[in-house]
């Protein structure tokens, strides 16, 4: 190292310390920030809730609901909007189930909960976000341990449910509502097998079960909830065909296939000698076969099928003498069904002569002399939500006139309709309807709110909404588009007539519009903008205006530099550019018509636009060099061969006939062809270039991340599929672990991966810890998991989302990945990690609690990331996070130079702006030979005019004097010190150059600007 140079270094360690010691405390707390940019205007949509599963909890009813970002949330209500409240919330996965079964035990609730990481499994919750947590998971991963729908039943102050671990298969268990508390009571069936209990009932002081314990099939059991209190009753079915259990007095009724008298129904008191047949209807084996049973005060009805073949209704007290038809009988061939009794009514639906359902009462000995509801006609089904309310029923019914809605039919007397909840013939009253004392609680649609929770109470006969859980808010739905230099380009929608698309530096002061429309004739749109490519000051963009659908547009993030490219498919008809590369200046493009697919390429300008080749289908582009490889569909080929561009028709040929392209992937001087038939291939786009490296690589799926001149994938050899690398040579290709060994996968079609520095970060399940995130830094032996955040089999990346920009790549400059994960606690919330378990930590927690911050849509612009997202308060808008507050290294080039003639300096931050890095430094390209220049810098942007140039670093500002050399560059070492307090500091710096008669007060001209964010 020269003098010189050294003491350039010990000038520029000298300016960060002068800089460093100005400073603010450098390292914060990472906050979000929402940009608010709709305030007033709610947009006209009614999401619904669809509550369900109501349960009494207590002073307190608990349900589900589902709410506008798509998550399952338990909710507690007193039956009042004030009083309602969203406890936890579940995200749905991509293949999650919402199924569920709730029980209230004292103050505390329990429920089975479906889980792509869990499976079905038990959870308990007190009403509150923090005390709702996953009880026992008896099956770890994603298998269920609870199979729906779970019975519990309460019995000596516990709770008793059948549920499914490795060791004893599906038997018996019981839970005081805490993790020590939920045991094993009895294991039927010894060893892993299982007895499958189907059914559990209470009655006289002991639990009837339905299970087999392999010697005799499924039989009734008894139990006094211990492991030797429990044994079979009687070896009665012949089938294991034993069904329908239910309680009556000190034992259970129940039908099954006995040996002598067939398919009959039976009592026991859990005795073999107590344990009969009550009525055999059927003499032999063939049997009545029993179904339909429904409580009817002290006593059971049935129906069943006669030696005539005849459907009856028969009522039991348990013993055979009190086992009898009920009077009258109704004399026709046909089901018909006992639904539910309330006191001493019994109501049964019964097919109609128009192929309706009618609705009739009976005490048992005497029924109505006509219906009391009659179905429509040919209406094919009847009404099963139905509930026993005080002194009647509650029924959701259609009458023909107001559609399906709440009515209530008392013991005596017609039916009322509870209320027109929906005006007119639409319905309102969907399914889940649930009775709780004198109350009825059930989803309903006003045709306003949505499908809400609302209650009717028996005493006062009215029913009213109990709370809109998703009400409409005033959302902008705001959307990151692309950066441009510092700020952020996204469409918004602001007001009532108004959409447009709108460029941001983070604060609503320095928030403008780049362009605007009137929605007035689609009260509801929302604007759709989609990036393409960014060049050196311009943004492509695939976007709608309102008017001449999806085009090509370009910006430079002014009003006047943004603008429609050409309406290439005139009028409201759209384009649908999807696949775009940039060539220098020019993006070449495919556009998908009605009437096929074009590539087009453009140099921004309605006349530079031109029509390159057609037919032509591009399902994938990259660049080498001055031209673009393609993955095309052209010339009726039906498969996807490998073509060249250079912009121009002749210029874009074939370069393989023999090959059936699946993935294309460009490197620095070639690009990996992923075909279906042929391997492995590497091309540099010409046919001598293009070579195969192996005849049987196994084929991508999902994402592939570039690292440097190596990538990343998951791909399967026929062992399941796992993360796989190449470097475009055949020793290069394998895979890097069998995370989940066997044939079974760790990675598929939802692998995520990203290259953050020097590694590369992936999602992959194993059973041990779950869907959790790994690195690699392309060997096997540095192919590792990063962190276990759900511990154990539970997956923290179920959703296996990564926090990436538009081209795929991490959002920091340094070896940091910010990602979205789940913890035991929270929702799913950003994170970050250098690829250590210790440097993998919460970055920000948009929406504390359970409930996820629901992001999407990540743009990096300046040392912020940019964001859509959801919050109850204000709907969908525009988040950031700052990157300097989370310890994060960033550098961004903004601004113009202002250039003499051919005079055009450019500035660019060499190597990652780390603690500790002596290699970071700021280069000057493209000024004139030989001449002077200052590299100035400061913390503080200020944006001051001089002549036609702009100075961005704040004055006054320091500066450093360099010589360019020949070729018109420079370069200026600016070392790091590793000094925590240097962590989070922004530096503003730029270049100004000598040449006479310049732009700059006639002395010379500047670069642009580069923006450093110091990181850890």
């Amino acid at each position: 190292m020269s003098r010189k140079e050294r003491r350039t270094i010990a000038r520029m360690r000298r300016s960060w310390i002068a800089l460093g010691c100005c400073l603010l405390p450098a390292f914060l707390p990472a906050q979000a920030q929402r940009l608010d940019l709709n305030q007033s205007f709610v947009l006209p949509e009614t999401p619904s809730t669809y509550a369900a599963h109501f349960t009494r909890v207590g002073n307190e009813v608990a349900f589900f609901g589902r709410t506008r970002e798509n998550a399952a949330v338990l909710c507690y209500s007193d039956g009042t909007a004030q009083g309602t409240r969203l406890v936890h919330s579940f995200p749905l996965h991509y293949d999650d189930n919402s199924s569920t079964t709730m029980f209230g035990f004292g103050s505390q609730l329990l429920f089975t909960r479906h889980r792509i990481d869990t499976g079905f499994e038990l959870w308990c919750s007190d009403g509150t976000d923090a005390g709702t947590r996953l009880l026992r998971d008896f099956l770890p991963g994603p298998a269920s341990g609870l199979p729906g729908p779970t019975v519990f039943v309460e019995f000596q102050g516990l709770v008793w449910f059948a549920a499914a671990d490795p060791a004893h298969g599906l038997e018996l268990w019981r839970t005081d509502g805490t993790e020590a508390g939920t045991q094993l009571a009895a294991d039927l069936w010894q060893g892993p097998t299982g007895s499958g209990i189907t059914a559990i009932e209470v009655a006289g002081g002991r639990l009837f079960l339905l299970a087999g314990d392999g010697a005799y099939g499924r039989e009734l059991w008894v139990s006094d909830g211990t492991q030797a209190g429990t044994h079979m009753v009687a070896d009665l079915s012949m089938n294991s065909d034993i069904s329908n259990l239910m309680a009556i007095g000190s034992g259970v009724v129940f039908s099954t296939s006995e040996r002598t008298y067939g398919n009959e129904l039976f009592f026991s008191d859990g005795t073999a000698a107590g344990t009969h047949v009550l009525l055999d209807l059927v003499p032999g084996v063939g049997g009545s076969t029993p179904k339909y049973l429904q409580h009817f005060g002290a006593e059971i009805v049935y129906v069943a099928r006669d030696a005539q073949g005849v459907w009856r209704s028969f009522r039991t007290d348990g013993t055979p003498a009190g086992t009898v038809p009920m009077l009258p009988q109704w004399t026709f061939s046909e089901y018909f069904f006992p639904v539910l009794a309330s006191g001493s009514t019994l109501f049964v639906w019964r097919p109609a002569a128009n192929t309706g359902w009618d609705l009739w009462r009976t005490d048992g000995t005497t029924v109505d002399s006509n219906p009391v509801l009659t179905t429509m006609p040919m209406s094919g089904y009847f009404n099963v939500w139905a509930v026993a309310a005080n002194g009647g029923l509650f029924a959701a019914f259609d009458d023909g006139v107001h559609g399906r809605e709440p009515w209530f039919v008392p013991t005596q007397g017609p039916a009322m309709l509870i209320g027109d909840l929906f005006p007119g013939t639409s319905t309102s009253t969907t399914n889940f309807v649930t009775g709780l004392g004198n109350e009825v609680w059930f989803p309903a649609d006003d045709g306003v709110h949505g499908i809400e929770p609302w209650v009717w109470s028996a005493t006062t006969g009215a029913a009213h909404m109990v709370a809109d859980l998703s009400p409409p808010l005033p959302s902008s739905s705001a959307r990151p588009v692309c950066a441009i230099g510092e700020d952020l380009v996204f469409t918004a929608r602001t007001d009532a007539v108004t959409a447009g698309l709108w460029r941001t530096d983070g604060t609503l002061q320095g928030t403008v519009p780049l362009q605007l429309w009137p929605t007035s004739a689609n009260p509801g749109a929302v604007p759709l903008s989609w990036w393409l490519a960014t060049d050196h000051q311009r943004s492509w963009l695939s976007h709608d205006d309102g008017m001449h659908g999806r085009e090509l547009w370009v910006t430079d993030g002014t009003v006047a530099g943004t603008a429609l490219v050409q309406d290439l498919t005139p009028g409201p008809a759209e384009s649908y550019i999807q696949s775009a590369v940039l060539q220098g200046d020019r993006l070449l493009f495919c556009r998908y018509t009605s009437l096929g697919s074009e590539l087009w390429i453009s140099d921004g300008s309605a006349v530079g636009t031109s029509l390159v080749q057609s037919p032509f289908q591009a399902s994938e582009m990259c660049r080498i060099g001055d031209v673009a490889l393609l993955a095309a569909y052209a010339n009726g080929s039906g498969n996807a061969q490998l073509w060249r561009s250079d912009g121009t028709g002749p210029g874009t040929t074939l370069v393989a006939t023999n090959l059936n392209v699946q993935r294309l992937v460009g490197l620095d001087s070639y690009a990996l062809v992923f075909t279906y038939n042929a391997g492995l291939w590497r091309s540099d786009g010409t046919a001598a270039g293009t070579w195969q490296v192996l005849a049987n690589a196994p084929q991508p799926s999902g994402i592939i991340a570039r690292c440097g001149d190596w990538v990343v994938y998951s791909a399967s050899d026929g062992q399941g599929y796992e993360p796989w690398r190449s470097d475009g040579t055949a020793a290069g290709t394998y895979r890097l672990a069998d995370i989940n060994p066997g044939p079974s996968s760790s990675t598929s079609n939802l692998f995520r991966a990203a290259c953050a520095m020097d590694r590369v970060f992936f999602t992959a399940w194993s059973p041990n810890e779950g869907t959790e995130l790994w690195s690699t830094d392309g060997t096997p032996q540095g192919t590792n998991l990063v962190r276990d955040l759900m511990p154990g089999p539970l997956s923290a990346l179920a959703n296996g989302r990564l926090a990436l920009g538009q081209d795929g790549r991490a959002l920091t400059e340094n070896r940091r990945l910010v990602f979205l994960a789940e913890d035991l606690v929270r929702g799913e919330e950003f994170w970050v990690t250098d690829g250590t378990a210790a440097g993998t930590q919460l970055l920000a927690d948009a929406a504390p609690g359970s409930a996820s911050s629901w992001t999407q849509s990540f743009v990096r612009a300046g040392e912020r990331i940019y964001w859509q997202g959801f919050d109850a308060v204000t709907g969908y808008e525009l988040w950031s996070l700052s990157l300097a507050s989370a310890g994060l290294s960033a550098k961004t080039t903004f601004g113009t130079s202002c250039d003499l003639g051919n005079t055009a300096p450019r500035i660019a931050a060499v190597d990652v702006p780390r603690l500790g890095n002596p290699a970071f430094g700021l280069r000057l390209t493209a000024a004139p030979p030989s001449a002077f220049a200052l590299l100035l810098w400061n913390v503080l942007r200020e944006d001051t005019q001089f002549g036609a140039c702009t100075l961005h670093p704040s004055l006054p500002v320091l500066s450093i004097g360099f010589v360019s050399d020949a070729a018109g560059n420079a370069f200026a070492t600016a070392p790091i010190p590793n000094d925590p307090g240097f962590l989070g500091m922004s530096l503003f710096a730029q270049w100004l150059v000598a040449a006479p008669g310049g732009p700059l007060l006639g002395l010379g001209v500047a670069s642009d600007a580069v923006h450093v964010v110091v990181g850890s």
